[in-house]
């Protein structure tokens, strides 16, 4: 969907805008600082981007009806998929950074492709029998491909895993916020923020 790329889009930009100080730090104090700087940056993304994320997802049909109107409705769950999972390209460009510090760009790019043939083969599969749905299916599934081996790759050559205990704690936050609206905007029928859902 467009939204959903535009989003996509939104997440790389201003991650990008803010990460380069990996790069920068690699360089000035050596490759065992970089652990401490992605922990750093990764709580950060947690905090940020998965209440959002599962906010938004909660309330994917009145988000739709206000940015786009009620003819738009049928992409309330692609969207809801996409903004859930908002953490996985955010991810992405932190790991990109990381591993562009650490000077594996061939690694990057066996990834990007093989993440990309992913992506091109779900949506040769899914599209036509699930529509927006499957291209979300598929966009998802590339996400997580290319996250689950950047992370095996900075494990292996800079020692660099996500905080578990602080991703689960922000889930964990992230659901205590969304499920109330989940259940607001599904009592109000879709009328939140006296939206007429039509």
């Amino acid at each position: 969907m467009g939204e959903g790329r535009h989003a996509d889009k939104n997440h790389i930009d201003e991650l990008g805008a803010i990460f380069p100080i990996v790069s920068s730090e690699e360089a000035r104090v050596g490759k065992q600082a970089l652990p401490n700087i992605y922990n750093a940056s990764s709580r950060l993304l947690n905090i940020l981007i998965l209440p959002i994320g599962a906010s938004l997802a909660a309330i994917s049909p009145t988000a739709i009806r206000i940015a786009y109107g009620p003819a738009y409705i049928e992409g309330a769950a692609p969207f809801a998929l996409l903004t859930a999972t908002a953490i996985l390209p955010a991810y992405l460009s932190i790991n990109t950074s990381t591993l562009q510090a650490i000077a594996e760009t061939k690694v990057l790019a066996k990834i990007g492709a093989a993440s990309a043939i992913i992506d091109i083969a779900l949506v040769a599969v899914l599209v036509k029998p699930l529509g927006a749905n499957g291209a979300a299916l598929a966009r998802t599934a590339m996400f997580l491909t290319a996250f689950l081996l950047m992370q095996k790759t900075l494990a292996s050559k800079a020692q660099i895993k996500i905080d578990v205990t602080h991703f689960r704690k922000t889930i964990a936050l992230a659901a205590i916020v969304a499920l109330p609206l989940a259940a607001l905007d599904f009592f109000c029928h879709g009328k939140l923020l006296l939206v007429d859902p039509a």
